[in-house]
């Protein structure tokens, strides 16, 4: 078990356990997620716990098993005394500690000296978190998650030219799309003047590459444009200033600004809302809340209602919803939409 002085090796896989109080479960999940998409593994208590096991000697050997302990620190995990029990217990093995803060709860005085991260990180797509855990050499395996898929992209350079582009950010590194450019501001106004006003303006089409850069939190687009003959090639690398619920912002080298704006299918916006509720609806079983009985026949319904968009037929959905005892259940269709990576 490495101290939190040593020098991990680069090529072992970070194994990191979540610390979290029950109300936190949710957001404990995302991270949860974000870590194991990146090549990390993970104890979870709802992964790794099972019926049958001795709690307080599971989370103990959950605990010795990694090199990592992820505290999700807010208002209830400051009164829960299992995550008091683990951080304690985490110090007494000399694990690398990273408190994360979810609310302005203070941390507790043996773990002040800590550097923390809070839920800030996550407008820089958790990168302070990544680079936390996936120490200098040993990066990530996968590329982000908040890139991969549809994007509105705009550049405005130094208010005399500007440009958009819809761009498709493939997983395997590749880009294609289109572009658009146009003049702006002073020059706008001079070139529509001297009656040239659509000569700079022009659509293209895109092909090119696409990184990013976790130690950076940096984001390169090589464009590769039928701008002129022969083929136009920008790359641009973009210095990230923010990220949330879809959208980035950032400046390249040349000062010229750009902006992300995600795009979503009716494909993707139905999975997601699939999965935020079926979330909920584990959550809410866990706990045994009272509003969890009616969620089954909710999902069933749900599913139903975007059969097309799923790609799937009403008749499938119907089948996978076994009714027995006047009661549905709808883990055959989970399962069902697992294996067609619908959710998770």
């Amino acid at each position: 078990m490495p101290d939190s002085h040593s020098h991990p090796d680069p090529r072992v896989i970070p194994k990191v356990f979540i610390s979290h109080s029950h109300n936190d479960r949710n957001y404990a999940l995302k991270l949860n997620a974000v870590l194991r998409d990146r090549g990390a593994d993970t104890f979870f208590d709802q992964d790794d716990i099972r019926i049958g096991d001795k709690l307080t000697d599971r989370i103990i050997r959950g605990i010795e098993s990694c090199d990592v302990f992820l505290l999700l620190w807010s208002l209830t995990a400051s009164r829960s005394g299992y995550v008091a029990s683990e951080w304690q217990a985490a110090l007494g093995r000399r694990m690398k500690v990273i408190p994360y803060k979810l609310d302005d709860t203070p941390l507790p005085a043996k773990l002040k000296d800590i550097v923390h991260l809070d839920r800030q990180d996550r407008t820089r797509a958790n990168a302070g978190l990544l680079r936390t855990v996936f120490w200098p050499g040993r990066l990530p395996l996968r590329p982000h998650e908040i890139f991969p898929g549809l994007w509105r992209v705009g550049m405005e350079a130094n208010g005399i030219a500007s440009a958009s582009y819809e761009l498709e950010l493939r997983p395997n590194g590749q880009v294609t799309g289109s572009g658009r450019f146009d003049d702006a501001g002073l020059l706008a106004e001079i070139m529509a003047h001297e009656g040239l006003g659509n000569l700079h303006n022009r659509n293209v089409k895109i092909i090119g590459q696409w990184s990013h850069d976790y130690t950076t939190d940096s984001l390169t687009i090589e464009l590769n444009s039928n701008v002129s003959s022969p083929t136009n090639r920008n790359v641009v690398t973009v210095q990230m200033s923010g990220y949330e619920s879809g959208a980035i912002q950032g400046q390249d080298g040349a000062g010229q600004f750009w902006s992300f704006e995600r795009l979503e299918d009716e494909h993707e916006k139905v999975k997601k809302s699939l999965q935020s509720f079926l979330d909920d609806m584990r959550d809410k079983s866990a706990r045994n809340d009272p509003q969890f009985a009616v969620m089954p026949l909710v999902f069933q319904a749900m599913c139903l209602g975007k059969a097309e968009a799923l790609g799937l037929t009403e008749a499938q959905v119907k089948a996978l919803a076994v009714v027995r005892d006047d009661k549905i259940d709808v883990n055959p269709l989970i399962e069902f939409l697992q294996e067609k990576g619908l959710v998770a």
